[in-house]
């Protein structure tokens, strides 16, 4: 019955376009600041979990008073160096991707609305908290230059079952609010365990080479567009690190120049 019900949100969706797409209350305006669907009361609850300061390589919540490792700090200072010196979640460890983002920490409001976007027939939840992330962050996005949008794909298996990842649809959206292309170069060599219930060590070894370039399955894709190419990752939540650091991984020895890393939520704990 699940077409019934995607074929009813979108009926909805369309007949009711006021209606907030988290709690189903009505949007008294559609304007720039709830443009992504969200009304007032959940658009607000939403942003109660982000940050003042944020580490701009690893996006883990900052205290308010720090002096380095956030984007609000010197314009003429070098992020990414500020946090190898500063930030204490990731100073120590060698990465992939040069800078990440996230629209908050993945706790109170957010995090049920992420839990609720990884349903099939909810992902009209993860479309409007994805266009939410981009506004949030836009001016820094764009000044990252990327190339391309690429999402953190799921095993085949997973994917089939769930019709789809949320990483697709954000992926999707970021390309259109951006501007960029957006392509599915990666693909899961193998059935991972899931990393929530692994230890931080195990989470590193669980996703290690799990990632490869997706060539196709009949006609071999050129990987030439990802080549001296700056790419924007996304997926939904940043916990360790661990899963986009091997994707980010996988993207570079294929040829990328770069990595940014862009989520919905961060996990703190």
């Amino acid at each position: 019955m699940g077409w019934v019900e995607d074929s009813l949100q979108l009926v909805l969706a369309t007949c009711l376009p006021h209606a907030c797409v988290l709690c189903g209350g009505e949007i008294s305006e559609i304007d720039e600041q709830n443009s992504e669907r969200f009304c007032t009361v959940c658009h607000r609850y939403l942003l109660a979990s982000r940050p003042v300061r944020s580490c701009d390589r690893c996006a883990m919540p900052l205290p308010a008073g720090g002096q380095t490792g956030s984007r609000d700090d010197a314009p003429d200072a070098d992020p990414a160096e500020e946090a190898r010196a500063g930030c204490v979640h990731c100073r120590d460890d060698k990465l992939a991707y040069h800078h990440s983002f996230a629209l908050g920490t993945y706790r109170g409001g957010l995090r049920e609305a992420v839990i609720l976007a990884k349903q099939a027939n909810r992902r009209v939840v993860m479309q409007a908290l994805a266009v939410m992330a981009v506004k949030a962050d836009r001016q820094a996005l764009l000044d990252c230059r990327c190339d391309l949008v690429v999402p953190i794909p799921s095993y085949w298996l997973r994917r089939l079952r769930r019709r789809g990842t949320p990483a697709q649809v954000m992926a999707e959206v970021f390309a259109e609010q951006l501007e960029l292309p957006s392509r599915s170069f990666l693909r899961r060599t193998r059935s991972t365990r899931k990393q929530g219930t692994l230890s931080v060590t195990d989470r590193r070894k669980n996703v290690d080479g799990s990632f490869a370039l997706n060539t196709g399955y009949v006609f071999r894709r050129d990987n030439a567009a990802l080549r001296n190419r700056h790419v924007l990752l996304v997926d939904d939540v940043l916990t360790t690190g661990a899963t986009v650091n091997a994707a980010a991984t996988a993207l570079r020895r294929a040829g990328a120049d770069a990595v940014t890393v862009a989520v919905i939520a961060r996990a703190t704990g």
